[in-house]
């Protein structure tokens, strides 16, 4: 299934969403179904997803998602609409847009797949927290894991960087015995007609 990324036009603004479909004649219509005009329609493999989660964005997602799920009280449109408000403008707009789509029947897991924020895993965990009951427990588990992604992330990142500052160093000091130290060499040895 291919993923196409859409612009809209709700209130006066241009938003944009993701829809998943077979074919680009199929996202129109799952599109038009929803009651979205899309007014342009691409495919979203090319140029990639700047808007997408990084790792340490996704655990604090999902562990704001699981404390106000658990505070009770609120419904699934109005934790996604709390949470849209910390979110950059891009992705303020597909989270609104699942938001909406949540309103119009379609499950939370399909509404923020839509979104193309999170990935497949994301989708596919909440999904199965949604038909077993334990979406709380769904919550805290991505929490969890895409908190040790960034610990991890972090760790090698740290780790890399003393090789790359050496092999920095190591390639500037070349450069400069290259291009100054050994041209005066060269020079003193012509002087003294000493072989090179």
């Amino acid at each position: 299934m291919a993923q196409y990324t859409y612009v809209y036009e709700r209130a006066g603004q241009r938003l944009e969403g993701q829809v998943s479909a077979p074919s680009r004649k199929e996202a129109i219509q799952s599109l038009l179904n929803l009651g979205v005009i899309p007014l342009e329609l691409k495919d979203a493999r090319r140029g990639g997803n700047k808007r997408r989660f990084k790792n340490a964005q996704l655990a604090l997602f999902f562990k704001q998602y699981h404390l106000l799920l658990q505070k009770g009280g609120l419904s699934e449109e109005n934790i996604l609409s709390l949470l849209a408000e910390e979110q950059t403008q891009g992705r303020q707009a597909g989270l609104q847009e699942a938001v909406s789509q949540i309103r119009a029947g379609v499950p939370s897991n399909l509404a923020l797949r839509s979104t193309g924020l999170f990935p497949d895993l994301c989708i596919s965990m909440l999904g199965g927290g949604q038909e077993t009951g334990k979406k709380e427990e769904v919550l805290r588990n991505l929490q969890e894991y895409y908190g040790r992604l960034s610990y991890f992330e972090k760790k090698v990142r740290g780790a890399m960087t003393y090789p790359l500052l050496t092999l920095t160093l190591a390639i500037l000091v070349a450069f400069a015995l290259m291009t100054y130290i050994v041209p005066q060499f060269a020079g003193l040895l012509r002087e003294m007609n000493a072989p090179l």
